[in-house]
């Protein structure tokens, strides 16, 4: 039986004045029936926080709502996939913040509804009358635009009319002045001369000849500004950046003086090779050299909006120190619109020799003033600080600093008196008591997300909005922390999802969902929306194991598991996981070890595949959606183009190419090359790279194995998005492993066709001399 919150005891008092707000939000009123199971669509078209960055951060905590200047209003943007519709429909509600412990009331301003694979609402700000809202919108089969909506008469009013989408802004406070990013003109690998007479072959990857598109990780953004003074909004240039705005970080300074932002810069200069420091960054010159943008270091470039320039900020590149879990450089507008810069190199032309031998190896906390850019040094470490992310309190010059993950480090507080700096690592005592009201999601495991308000000074705290209050209908299954070691003593955890019936003694199937994993997220799928359908399976009477790639809460066995990517190790590191799993929970007598499931997704895939060809355990079924597998046709289409990810494949596969004496590494390792060892009934999901699922499926056909593949590409997203797609993914799996490893089959009509499928792969798996085993 679903817990229900404390909270929906107080929010049932508001429940009618909330009413009207639900129904156009989505989140229906309950009436009394019988509860019935949780199937995948109502992971679908549940209700959950529309701001993507805290879905995709596992660790992410505090505020998820937008509060205006004067702190008087605060906005939540919501979302929900509509299956009828197949759109994802977003909405912004308002609170006031007075309501927030006496009668919290929101009001939706403003709807929209995505058909693509972006939201219909992003990057969510208040101007300074504390009244309008700017976001980033787009309605069904249009591309998003800039958008003000004024909260009173809930007036939408689109600011830009691009042909192709906005992908990030900056506004001034007046919204007179304001810089956008528009996704570049898609340039055409192939002009129609080529086609004509032909080509010589040189970078182009596969899909540059076979579709002659654009790249799909195509960087480039062209920026426009608008000024008061500008009738038509002004192009700057193209820059190649990051497609995240907490990366790419455009942002007006106070003075509407200028702007900055973080781009790639793919011909990085000479010098900044001389940089020794002493913590790990990435290794660029080799990859960058293959003109893939995101294999190239980052640069703040600087943007003067009157003389319309955009210029280098510093002849440096931007830390990133162990792909951010170690810091990385982050920045802020002061009140005086100078910049502070957390975490930045400094220039190693036109100083002393000791100088720059001392800036080789010191990362800096700098205030530099615009335009001279005199640089005032207020820390200088070994080390950057564990900074991910940047809140800044312009106005009290207060500037507070977090990391990627707890265990990463801690809180970094930087305040400006005057001309000096104070700087303080803040403890959770000091972070408590700088709050004021904050508006988070308060959710657990077995408790779905309610938005809740919290006085840290008194502790008082009071439901805002329950966000699935149709959950108390649902039959959800128990979930439970579940730890154990590995052989050499590794000590793992994950959650574990109990059928909603279970039953203590009895031996259940169980399918393993290979990562991501929090002790404080509520998931009905689990951590991703492909493949995954943690809540579907357990009211189908299957324990599921959400399992992590090490001990999210253990900063040594992160440390370790990234030791291990991308090494020879890391098929038998990951395998030792799986089956060490499997044997604690068949000691415990919970599980059927005949009828185990593996379900991979991204990087798994080579874990799930590794495990499948390389250990003598049978599992019942398995799944593998939409990722790398190291194996010949997925090395040679997408990863042998450049040398350092032409490496990467010999190292997993013995240590040289396919060829020759080498040959034998990759008979030896690589999964593609050991399909006859395969047992399990397959599903492949293809979505971003369809040769390397097709290289799986097809020689698992010509060995006579049961195999099935869905295709998305190449309209789908990793991470599937649209309702639609979302269901064949995750519907599928359910079907998939109940079909396999319980024997049942939906009587749906529709779903005919597949269960014939699947019964001649049964029949040529019990007998392959069978005279109903056909190939298809």
């Amino acid at each position: 039986m679903a817990k229900i919150p404390a909270g929906l005891l107080v929010f049932c008092c508001v429940l009618h004045a909330l009413a009207q707000t639900q129904s156009r939000v989505g989140l229906p009123n309950t009436t009394h029936s019988p509860k019935r199971p949780v199937t995948v669509a109502d992971g679908i078209e549940m209700t959950q926080i529309g701001d993507r960055t805290y879905l995709d951060d596992f660790a992410k905590t505090g505020n998820v709502v937008q509060f205006s200047p004067d702190r008087t209003k605060f906005a939540f943007v919501v979302q929900k996939g509509n299956l009828s519709k197949d759109t994802v429909d977003y909405s912004i509600i308002v609170f006031r913040t007075a309501d927030a412990f006496t009668a919290p009331h929101g009001e939706v301003i403003a709807t929209l509804s995505s058909s693509s694979n972006r939201p219909a609402i992003s990057q969510v700000t208040w101007l300074r009358d504390d009244n309008t809202l700017v976001f980033l919108g787009e309605e069904p089969d249009e591309t998003p635009q800039l958008y003000k909506v004024n909260c009173t008469t809930k007036r939408l009013q689109r600011l830009t009319n691009e042909s192709r989408p906005v992908v990030g802004y900056s506004m001034s406070q007046d919204a007179g002045t304001f810089v956008y990013l528009v996704q570049a003109a898609p340039d055409r690998p192939i002009s129609k001369k080529m086609l004509e007479r032909g080509f010589a072959v040189t970078s182009q990857d596969w899909e540059d000849i076979y579709r002659n598109e654009a790249k799909s990780q195509d960087f480039r953004k062209e920026i426009f500004l608008k000024t008061p003074d500008l009738p038509v909004a002004k192009s700057l240039g193209i820059v190649e950046t990051y497609d995240e705005a907490y990366m790419h970080g455009l942002s007006v300074s106070p003075d509407e003086r200028y702007a900055l932002i973080a781009a790639f810069d793919t011909a990085p200069p000479q010098p900044w090779n001389d940089y020794k420091l002493s913590f790990k960054v990435p290794e660029y010159a080799a990859s960058c050299t293959s003109g893939e943008a995101y294999r190239c270091p980052s640069r703040y470039l600087l943007m003067d909006l009157k003389a319309l320039t955009i210029k280098p900020l510093l002849d440096t590149p931007i830390v990133v120190a162990n792909g951010g879990r170690g810091g990385m450089g982050v920045f802020s507008w002061t009140r005086e619109s100078s910049l502070l810069l957390v975490n930045t190199l400094l220039p190693l032309d036109s100083v002393r020799e000791s100088e720059r031998d001392k800036r080789r190896r010191t990362v800096y906390t700098v205030e530099l003033t615009l335009p001279e850019k005199k640089i005032v040094k207020i820390t200088e470490r070994d080390i950057p600080f564990p900074a991910f992310y940047i809140q800044p309190e312009v106005a009290l010059d207060r500037f507070v600093t977090q990391p990627l993950m707890e265990v990463d480090g801690s809180q970094e507080e930087f305040t400006k008196n005057g001309s000096s700096w104070n700087v303080r690592q803040l403890s959770s005592k000091q972070m408590q008591e700088s709050k004021q009201i904050a508006v988070t999601l308060v959710q657990d495991m077995n408790s779905p997300p309610k938005l809740e308000a919290i006085d840290p000074q008194t502790g008082k705290r009071a439901v805002q909005l329950n966000l699935n209050p149709q959950f108390s209908q649902l039959t959800f299954g128990h979930v439970e922390t579940f730890s154990w070691k590995t052989a050499d003593n590794r000590t793992l955890e994950g959650s574990l999802y109990y059928p909603p019936d279970y039953v203590q003694g009895r031996r259940y199937p169980l399918v393993i969902q290979t990562h991501g994993y929090s002790r404080d997220r509520f998931w009905i799928d689990g951590p991703f929306s492909t493949s995954f359908a943690a809540q579907a399976l357990a009211n189908r009477g299957f324990l599921v194991l959400q399992m992590q790639l090490g001990d999210t809460y253990n900063k040594q066995s992160l440390d370790e598991v990234a030791s291990v990517l991308d090494t020879p190790k890391e098929g038998p590191y990951f395998a030792a996981f799986f089956e060490s799993a499997l044997k604690e929970l068949d000691r415990r007598g919970m599980v059927d070890p005949s009828r185990v499931g593996l379900t991979g997704f991204s990087r798994t895939v080579y874990h799930v595949l590794y495990e499948l060809t390389h250990s003598d355990l049978r599992f019942g079924a398995a799944v593998a959606a939409d990722g790398v597998d190291f194996g010949y046709a997925g090395c040679l289409y997408y990863l042998a183009q450049s040398a350092s990810t032409a490496s990467l494949c010999e190292k997993m596969n013995g240590g040289g190419p396919p060829y020759g004496d080498a040959l034998a590494g990759w008979a030896k390792d690589a999964p593609s090359f050991n399909l006859d060892k395969i047992h399990a009934p397959l599903l492949l999901q293809a979505i971003t790279a369809p040769l390397s699922e097709w290289e799986l499926f097809v020689g698992l056909r010509w060995l006579g194995k049961p195999v099935e593949m869905l295709n998305f590409y190449p309209q789908g997203e990793h991470m599937l998005v649209r309702p639609g797609q979302r269901m064949m993914s995750q519907q599928t799996v359910v079907d998939w492993y109940c079909f396999w490893l319980k024997g049942e089959e939906d009587p749906d009509p529709a779903k005919a066709n597949q269960y014939d499928r699947w019964r001649k792969m049964r029949d040529h798996q019990r007998d392959p001399t069978s005279a109903t085993a056909s190939r298809r």
